[in-house]
């Protein structure tokens, strides 16, 4: 215990330096319109590239920050950095956005709206153009997440709930809550066209957001037969390794300009 202890001291150490020497790396998810394979949007993801060139796993350093605090410096870091590296390209295209996904203890106080507030007009970008992904797993309080979320949505920010499935929001919270889309979680779109026990897992959550008026995002979509699956059960969007993988603000910018991804091609 005192040695699992110590090492957590020692990397959450190693972050702070992290955090002030600036070698975390924000990269950009693409997500496409199934049909089209037009780019419409991006998830915004945090990386943190060690000195030496190795990568520390997300799973291992964000669960850490969230714990020490941290966390809120990496969120600022995150919307500082979309809006630096890609405000440009959004005023150019008013109907592209990025998610900032949030962590629990963002979604509990309304720091994150301030913060957003003041760059957004710094960089002269649409409140409407910066989307906040929440987890099940983060709405620990669902009255005071409400109140948040709604101040977040007034401002003109969309909210999607992230990785939809795996926590315990219930179907009675979903309905109170404001949210304006769904992404249903890789393991069950990975499960689609299969005889496992969870291949019927999505088709469940789509036809469950489209009577709650909700727009889906399937994640992790791999395969064509995936997408096109998705798109006869009326999902629009998606993400993943069969369009794009995690990319640069230059190469998120070179892909979007290019409009249009061929269909069945990686970018």
């Amino acid at each position: 215990v005192l040695q699992l202890a110590q090492q957590r001291r020692s990397m959450s150490s190693e972050l702070q330096q992290a955090l002030s020497r600036g070698q975390l790396q924000v990269l950009y998810q693409p997500i496409f319109e199934l049909d089209s394979r037009r780019c419409v949007g991006a998830e915004a993801l945090v990386r943190w590239r060690r000195p030496d060139g190795s990568l520390t796993s997300p799973e291992l350093f964000i669960p850490l920050a969230e714990n020490t605090g941290q966390i809120r410096e990496i969120t600022d870091f995150v919307l500082r950095r979309v809006l630096e590296q890609l405000g440009p390209l959004l005023r150019s295209r008013p109907t592209l956005y990025i998610s900032v996904n949030l962590a629990a203890c963002d979604v509990m106080v309304p720091r994150v709206g301030e913060v957003a507030a003041r760059l957004l007009a710094l960089h002269r970008v649409a409140p409407r153009q910066i989307a906040f992904e929440v987890t099940e797993r983060g709405l620990i309080d669902v009255v005071v997440a409400r109140e948040n979320l709604e101040a977040l949505r007034a401002e003109g920010h969309q909210v999607l709930i992230d990785d939809f499935g795996t926590g315990y929001c219930s179907l009675a919270y979903l309905q109170t809550l404001p949210v304006d889309c769904l992404k249903i979680d890789k393991a069950f779109i990975d499960a689609l066209g299969h005889d496992a026990a969870s291949s019927g897992v999505a088709p469940h959550i789509i036809r469950m957001a489209h009577d709650l008026h909700l727009r889906v995002i399937a994640e992790g979509i791999e395969r064509e037969d995936q997408a096109l699956l998705l798109l006869g059960e009326g999902v629009k969007y998606g993400q993943g390794w069969l369009f794009a993988k995690a990319l640069t603000a230059r190469q998120f910018a070179e892909l979007v300009t290019r409009d249009k991804l061929p269909r069945g091609r990686q970018a």
